[in-house]
């Protein structure tokens, strides 16, 4: 993505309460991509999550919800479909998202 294009999606992606991510099919979901209200949602800034720095996004996602992200997930890949999974998040503080 050229740099002028990523400055447009970021802008819009900075201006509500979503995000978006680029992340491995791995026991992480190990984000490689964030754009967006990233630490707004997630509770950290996007650096601590990237790469697993410093917390994975499969341990910022509800406890009640992992594995059926991950079924859901699978399913889809496997059908190869894309996913569209509804989940909680939750931050670091406790709060929920």
């Amino acid at each position: 993505m050229g740099n002028e294009a990523l400055t447009v999606f970021n802008s819009i992606f900075s201006s509500g309460s979503a995000f978006v991510y680029r992340c491995a099919n791995d026991e992480n979901f190990t984000m490689q991509f964030m754009a967006g209200q990233v630490e707004k949602l997630c509770g950290c800034p996007k650096s601590d999550i990237l790469g697993n720095s410093k917390v994975s996004y499969v341990g910022l996602t509800h406890a009640d919800d992992i594995d059926r992200v991950f079924a859901d997930v699978d399913a889809a890949i496997e059908a190869g479909e894309n996913w569209d999974v509804a989940y909680r998040l939750q931050r670091p503080d406790g709060s929920a998202a």
